[in-house]
C-alpha cells in the first residue's frame, strides 16, 4: 500500500466497511491508518465474520448478498490480532447479523434472539480501536 496524500495525524476517526478482507497487505493499510489519526484517534472496521464464512457464500449463491470478489474472511481473532498489530487497542469487538432479504419482523426478531442467545453468531463483525499513544509519528 502507498502512502495515502494525507499529514500525519489529520483525523479523529476512521470508518472502513468490508475493505479488510479484500487487501493483500492488510496490516500495511492498518499502519497507514495510525498515521492518520490523532493521538487517541478511533479506528472502526467493519468485515464479514470470518466464522461464518460457510454462510455468507451460500447467502452469495443464493444471490442474497452481493458476490464478494477475490478476498479472504477473517475470523474475529485474526482481525483483532491485525487491528493490534497495526497500533491500536481494542475497545470492543462485536458481532452483528446481517439478514439481507425478508420481512423485518424477522430480521429483527432473529437479530433480538441472536443477542440473547449467542452473541458471539454474526455475518458481521465490528472491532472499535484506539490509537495507542506509542504509535506518534
Amino acid at each position: 500500500m502507498q502512502q495515502l496524500p494525507f499529514a500525519a495525524q489529520p483525523f479523529d476517526g476512521i470508518l472502513t466497511v468490508n475493505l479488510v478482507e479484500h487487501l493483500h497487505k492488510p496490516q500495511e493499510t492498518l499502519r497507514e491508518c495510525a498515521r492518520l489519526l490523532a493521538s487517541g484517534g478511533i479506528r472502526v472496521v467493519i468485515t464479514p465474520n470470518g466464522d461464518g464464512a460457510w454462510a455468507l457464500e451460500l447467502a452469495e449463491l443464493l444471490r442474497m448478498k452481493l458476490p464478494e470478489g477475490p478476498h479472504r474472511f477473517l475470523t474475529p481473532r485474526r482481525l483483532r490480532t491485525l487491528v493490534e498489530e497495526g497500533g491500536f487497542d481494542v475497545v470492543s469487538q462485536e458481532h452483528f447479523i446481517l439478514f439481507p432479504v425478508g420481512p423485518s419482523w424477522l430480521a429483527n426478531g432473529l437479530e433480538r434472539w441472536r443477542t440473547r442467545c449467542c452473541p458471539q453468531l454474526g455475518l458481521m463483525q465490528c472491532v472499535v480501536a484506539t490509537k495507542r499513544h506509542d504509535q506518534e509519528p
